[in-house]
């Protein structure tokens, strides 16, 4: 045998064992890298797994808040409710350590420059500022973001000397106007879309502020007499209604005075129509400044008025009609000294609920039954509906006296 055969055969072993290791070596390198590859990917998926449901429970609280922002305006909330419940949104969402929500105020006609501030309505304890402080437009860290047609981060939010440190912050716009800021400081939870969140919630707090303030200002023109600019009949009858439902819901009191001007019709044949209606604007006016802000009063019919007294019983309102009846007799009203008390008087009859009655209509009744017997008795005094009963003068009451 060839000596050389007998070096070549282990030789080509030896080169094909170590083209197989080779072969092998490469393929566990190829599957290591492809197990590194699957290992990064699954990390991958894990981190967008996490921030996926990062982004639902982020959109399970805005769907949650949403029914409050969204709620139409006839709903129960009030406009005072709107930057509360903003408020909670946006520490439900974004878990910042400060918030402040600044609404614009609006001008009226002795102050004009009003609609030029921003005032913090909103905010956490403890915050930079407290409710109540008022911001130009246009100045500082704040008032320049009123300027601002899209929210700002960062160096965008520069504070100068005294004033917060903002992290993020954006207009409230709704068709153009700007009605607020809200700001944000220290968020505990941060994403990339922070901005976007932020304007949407701002926008929807825009939209309903813009809503309640044009439906107030519907409800004005149709809930108004337009002669006295307090309520109207319709709306008297509606306030009671809920007030009535309210007190019995929450076993409260609630009284009514039903009250008219002692004589009008000689009034009007002495002094004209004019000058009767000067009066009842005189009159009412002079009402509506001596009643409680939670009180509701309005012209009932003619010269006839009402007046619902919310958590007032029988007693309580009586002492109200009173003071303001003996009001009205020291008011020198124009012409007064014509009529024939020499002055302007009232008559008025108090019914409470539940003693007297229950619904509306039968305490309207009970009260005008009270205001017949005041009349029938001498003009110029309050009486309740029990000190009516009292007088025993059914028989002589067929309806008001004029």
């Amino acid at each position: 045998m060839n000596p050389l055969l007998l070096y070549a055969v282990p030789a080509l072993w030896l080169v094909i064992l170590l083209g197989l290791m080779i072969v092998l070596w490469r393929r566990a390198r190829a599957a290591e890298a492809e197990s590194t590859r699957l290992s990064e990917s699954l990390d991958s998926l894990t981190v967008q797994n996490e921030l996926l449901q990062s982004e639902q429970v982020d959109l399970l609280e805005l769907l949650r808040e949403l029914p409050q922002l969204t709620a139409g305006p006839d709903s129960d909330r009030r406009l005072r409710d709107i930057p509360d419940i903003l408020h909670r949104a946006l520490v439900r969402i974004f878990q910042p350590r400060e918030t402040m929500i600044f609404l614009r105020r609006r001008s009226t006609s002795d102050q004009p420059e009003r609609s030029s501030q921003l005032i913090l309505t909103t905010a956490q304890p403890g915050s930079f500022y407290e409710p109540g402080h008022l911001v130009e437009i246009g100045q500082g860290v704040v008032g320049r973001l009123a300027d601002r047609s899209e929210p700002a981060a960062g160096a965008e939010l520069e504070a100068g000397e005294g004033e917060p440190r903002i992290d993020l912050g954006c207009p409230m716009i709704h068709c153009d106007e700007v009605h607020g800021v809200i700001t944000l400081t220290d968020m505990a939870r941060q994403r990339s879309y922070d901005s976007d969140l932020l304007w949407l919630l701002a926008s929807l707090g825009a939209y309903a502020l813009t809503s309640h303030l044009k439906l107030s200002q519907v409800r004005t023109i149709t809930d108004l007499d337009p002669l006295t600019q307090v309520y109207n009949r319709s709306a008297l009858a509606l306030r009671l209604a809920q007030a009535i439902l309210r007190a019995e819901t929450e076993d409260a009191k609630l009284s009514v005075l039903l009250f008219d001007i002692d004589h009008f019709k000689v009034y009007n044949e002495c002094n004209g129509h004019l000058a009767g209606d000067e009066l009842l604007r005189q009159f009412a006016r002079f009402v509506a400044e001596r009643i409680r802000a939670e009180d509701i009063f309005g012209r009932f019919s003619g010269e006839e008025f009402l007046l619902i007294f919310p958590n007032r019983g029988a007693a309580e309102a009586e002492a109200a009609g009173e003071n303001i009846r003996s009001a009205i007799a020291r008011r020198d009203f124009l012409f007064g000294d014509r009529q024939p008390k020499g002055r302007i008087t009232i008559s008025g009859g108090v019914a409470a609920a539940p003693e007297n009655a229950a619904g509306s209509t039968e305490l309207l009744r009970a009260a005008a039954t009270a205001l017949a017997v005041a009349k029938e008795t001498g003009r110029n005094r309050i009486l309740s509906s029990a000190a009516a009963a009292d007088e025993d003068l059914a028989s002589v009451i067929d309806g008001n006296s004029a």
